[in-house]
């Protein structure tokens, strides 16, 4: 979701400006490779449970998580097994037309 937005409290230009490089390039693949018959896109996934996160957090404190989850509609973080539908879904042939989208799973932090 950092391509998309600018989260908050942490300050993190180049690490939302990587993320936005990653989304442009998806596209500008699926632009090219289309024509091919290929289809590529891109996920961005909101607040998860991740070991990266779980060793942040054992730094940062409760806090961080607590002004996260007050911004998540659904209240919470979510754990990455709960990404599986949506990447299964894209690989699939039910969205074949499916190309150069970026598909936010993020409980709706985002919809603000």
């Amino acid at each position: 979701m950092s391509a998309t937005i600018c989260v908050r409290p942490q300050k993190q230009a180049a690490y939302n400006t990587s993320k936005g490089a990653i989304q442009m390039l998806a596209k500008s693949l699926a632009t090219e490779w289309g024509p091919r018959g290929l289809r590529v896109n891109s996920l961005s996934p909101g607040y998860m449970k991740t070991d990266l996160i779980k060793g942040l957090l054992e730094n940062e404190g409760k806090e961080l998580v607590g002004s996260w989850e007050k911004d998540i509609p659904m209240g919470r973080m979510a754990e990455p097994h709960e990404l599986r539908g949506t990447i299964v879904w894209m690989a699939s042939g039910a969205s074949s037309y499916l190309n150069g989208s970026d598909v936010i799973v993020d409980g709706g932090y985002t919809a603000w």
